[in-house]
């Protein structure tokens, strides 16, 4: 029987925060902040209840009331 060496025996450690994979980004429209589309980078879109249309491309984007950077 093959004996492993140490450092093949002892199990990896967890991933941490920094080092896991992340979600893309999804790209949304800030009600009182200026916005622009990430597409075309228009600034002119056409706001319904739930989404914001781009005015420019026509890329819908959901609507939220804000967002915080933390």
């Amino acid at each position: 029987m093959i004996q492993l060496p140490l450092w093949r025996q002892v199990p990896l450690p967890a991933a941490s925060v920094a080092t896991a994979t992340r979600l893309p980004a999804m790209p949304v429209f800030v009600i009182g902040r200026p916005n622009r589309c990430p597409d075309c980078l228009s600034e002119a879109f056409i706001v319904g209840r739930v989404t914001a249309e781009c005015a420019g491309c026509g890329l819908p984007l959901a609507i939220v009331r804000s967002r915080r950077l933390s």
